[in-house]
Formats: C-alpha cells, sequence, structure tokens
C-alpha cells in the first residue's frame, strides 16, 4: 500500500515557509481487504482488523458501515470489558464488593468503603457489564433529596454545636467582615430605573443606604422645597422617563384624578369610553389567562 508525503513550498523564493504540514495520501482499500472486513467483523475488533491490514481504524469503521454492518451491543459491551482487562488498578476484592453491594448500596457509600473515586466505581460496573435498574435508581435519588418538613439540622444550634473547630476556622476565610460592602452596592446620589405595575418607566435615586426616592420628586424639594401633603408631582408632558425640571409641576391630587377621569370628558361620549375600557379588560383578562371580578360601570347615561 503506497502512502505519499507531500511539503507544501515557499510562498516565493527567499521568502518565508508554510507552516510545514504533512498530508498523508493512502490508497483505497482493495477487495480482497474488504472481504476480510466483511466476514470478520463479529470475530474481531475494529483496532485488531486495522492493525491486520496495515490501515487506519477509521477506515475499517467506514468500510464497515457502508456495508450496513453493525456490531451488536452486547458484542461491544463484552469487547469492552475485555479490552480493559489487566488495564485498572482495580483488585479481585475490589470488583466483589462492588458486586455484592451495587443494587443495595449507592455508588458514592462503594466508593467510600473502597477508598476510591466515585468514576472508579462507575467504570467498574461497566467493565463487568453491571448495570443499575432505573426504579433503584430514582428511589436513590428521591431518599437523598430533602423531605417537606425535615428541620434544618442546625435549627436552634449555636455554629460550634454542629461544626468542628477545624471547619469553623476555615469559614474565616470567605466571611463577610464589620463594614464590608457588597460588590454591587451603590453610592449615595445613583440613579435606577424601575417601571410601575402599570408599565411606566420612573427613575429612583439614592438617598442614603437602604433610602431611594422618586427622582422627580427629589428635583422638585431639591429646586422649590417641601411638596405640601395635598399635591404631588407630575410630568406635564405625561412622559415620566423625561425626568426634567422642566416638565416637572405641582399640581393637588383633585386636579391630578380629574386629568385621569373620564368626567373631564363630554357627558355624550361618557358611555362609549366606558364600554372600550370595558372592552380592553376583557381582553387583558384573555391574554394573561387571569380571570377577574366582572367590572360593573354605571353612568348617568346607563342609569
Amino acid at each position: 500500500m503506497s502512502e505519499l508525503f507531500v511539503t507544501k513550498a515557499p510562498l516565493k523564493p527567499g521568502g518565508a515557509f508554510y507552516k510545514k504540514t504533512k498530508y498523508k495520501m493512502r490508497a483505497k482499500l482493495t477487495t480482497q481487504q474488504k472481504e476480510y472486513i466483511y466476514n470478520n467483523y463479529l470475530v474481531y475488533t475494529n483496532q485488531a482488523m486495522a492493525a491486520h491490514l496495515g490501515v487506519s481504524k477509521a477506515m475499517v469503521i467506514n468500510t464497515r458501515k457502508s456495508a450496513g454492518l453493525t456490531i451488536p451491543k452486547e458484542l461491544t459491551k463484552t469487547r469492552r470489558v475485555a479490552g480493559l482487562t489487566g488495564r485498572t488498578t482495580a483488585t479481585a476484592q475490589d470488583d466483589a464488593y462492588i458486586a455484592a453491594h451495587y443494587l443495595s448500596m449507592p455508588v458514592g457509600t462503594i466508593a467510600r468503603d473502597l477508598d476510591r473515586g466515585y468514576t472508579f466505581v462507575t467504570r467498574r460496573l461497566a467493565a463487568m457489564g453491571l448495570v443499575i435498574p432505573p426504579h433503584i435508581i430514582l428511589e436513590r435519588k428521591k431518599a437523598s433529596q430533602i423531605q417537606k418538613g425535615t428541620p434544618a439540622k442546625n435549627k436552634g444550634k449555636k455554629q460550634h454545636e454542629y461544626m468542628s473547630q477545624e471547619a469553623i476556622a476555615r469559614t474565616a476565610a470567605t466571611r463577610f467582615k464589620p463594614g464590608q460592602k457588597i460588590y454591587n452596592e451603590k453610592y449615595d446620589g445613583a440613579i435606577r430605573e424601575r417601571k410601575d405595575s402599570s408599565g411606566c418607566t420612573y427613575y429612583h435615586i439614592r438617598i442614603a443606604k437602604g433610602k431611594w426616592e422618586l427622582l422627580h420628586r427629589h428635583m422638585w424639594q431639591q429646586q422649590y422645597g417641601a411638596i405640601p401633603k395635598e399635591q404631588i408631582v407630575v410630568f406635564k408632558d405625561g412622559n415620566s422617563a423625561n425626568c426634567v425640571i422642566e416638565n416637572l409641576e405641582l399640581i393637588s391630587r383633585t386636579e391630578n384624578m380629574l386629568r385621569n377621569s373620564k368626567h373631564n370628558y363630554p357627558q355624550e361620549i361618557i358611555p362609549t369610553l366606558t364600554l372600550i375600557n370595558h372592552l380592553k379588560k376583557k381582553i387583558n383578562e384573555q391574554q394573561t389567562n387571569r380571570p377577574k371580578q366582572p367590572l360593573i360601570y354605571t353612568t348617568r347615561a346607563t342609569r
């Protein structure tokens, strides 16, 4: 079987060379080689046939698959076990202990008893062809979960009552120190954007640690002083995101109610507005799938 090695040439005389790359061009399998694979794929492994024919393992696999030949799962498992024989640090006592307890003890417990890793036990199970039934896995999973009503182990106890002195000392490195700040803590004067339940955007400003207030109210108080109890600060253009002092005004709560009430519309269109509002609420209930109590509207026109 022929092999051809090719190395890229320089870009130009005296120029820099490409990184040397070796391309291996192999001849196709002969008919006799293919027949060997077809007749022996259930007898020898892909690796063994590749070594016998002097070709790559990938060529054997591709040739077998192109002919529609598949290796049964049981045979694959048997070959895997045979391939792992002699390639593990497991002793006969380890395998015997695993085989005797894998159905009655969790894998982690077996690993601790043998002073081995979790992966060691799972690989030995696979090598010996032992499978833990799904219902046992599910039972173990449920048993390891905290059940509803289970009290916390440290409930009502002081730290030294449920932790060793060594464990307590290890937690010192990750404890919050007196006066330590969280990484995302804001500073006084920081401004954040929030939306209320109706989706309107409002800005808030931090006055002190743990204390925030609406930015437009804060701006008004800084400019004009305290806001009277029965008055509120509103936006002239109705846009709460346009938070500048020129867009703010002080009005009474009564005036604000009238601005946002249907009663400032002509009497003849109030029934129509009421019906539109009723339909909007019904549509919203359908979209959010949260039915509410039916709303009853009474106007002078319907009395």
